[in-house]
């Protein structure tokens, strides 16, 4: 990083700790508590191979930063911190510790008059996840919201009053599954099943809420939302 002095720049080089001045069983002692930061950053951060692929490097580099048989370098340190959603500090030195441990948020969402999600104050009904929530179920915390379901068209599974978790990242017919679609003023849950060059909608209530089948290129005057990875039900 380079700052200004008056008017003389200087260059500030930042670089982890590697325990100078420790003895031997108490630097590996830190290395070892590092590895392990860094191996939970690499959960955090959507795993192995997404880490991989975000720093631009093989598995086997990140296996040997796990395993405390490499040190990390600086930039990529850094980059690998942004993407868990901890700091730079925490990774190098395991300060900051309780804000990595902090719960953190899904926000919920309403629909608004075109059909649109629109996400609710933080307050508002939010639900509250360890961060490894995310990289366990495969989500992104920034693409993924609660919708809380009304009426019983589901009702077998998303009965009234669940909570349904939506991956936000999918916006088109990508596979069977429960879809949210947005209509004005509504929020719709349909089972999606491909038929060969169509694709059916269907609620698990057939007798009050008819199938609707797409083909090819036909209009619907509805938004996808995402679909549903999970649902949490009252007992």
């Amino acid at each position: 990083m380079i700052c200004f002095i008056g008017q003389y720049p200087m260059l500030i080089i930042f670089i982890l700790p590697d325990g100078g001045g420790l003895s031997a069983p108490e630097k590996q002692l830190r290395l070892a508590g590092q590895a392990e930061r860094i191996g939970r950053a690499i959960d955090l951060a959507g795993g192995t191979i997404r880490a991989s692929q975000l720093l631009d490097l093989n598995r086997g580099t990140l296996l040997k930063w796990r395993k405390g048989e490499a040190r990390i370098p600086l930039d990529e340190a850094a980059l690998l911190a942004r993407e868990a959603g901890v700091t730079l500090d925490w990774v190098a030195t395991g300060a900051d510790a309780k804000a990595v441990d902090a719960p953190t948020q899904i926000s919920r969402f309403s629909v608004d008059a075109a059909g649109a999600p629109v996400m609710q104050p933080p307050d508002a009904d939010a639900l509250s996840v360890m961060r490894e929530f995310f990289p366990l179920h495969r989500l992104d915390p920034q693409k993924t919201g609660i919708v809380r379901v009304i009426g019983d068209a589901m009702r077998d599974q998303l009965p009234e009053g669940s909570l349904a978790i939506i991956d936000m990242r999918v916006t088109i017919f990508n596979g069977d599954g429960i879809f949210a679609l947005g209509r004005p003023g509504a929020v719709l849950f349909r089972n999606v099943r491909f038929e060969g060059d169509s694709v059916r909608l269907s609620a698990d209530d057939a007798k009050h809420h008819a199938d609707v089948v797409l083909k090819g290129s036909d209009a619907f005057d509805f938004k996808i939302w995402g679909r549903v990875a999970m649902a949490l039900t009252r007992k």
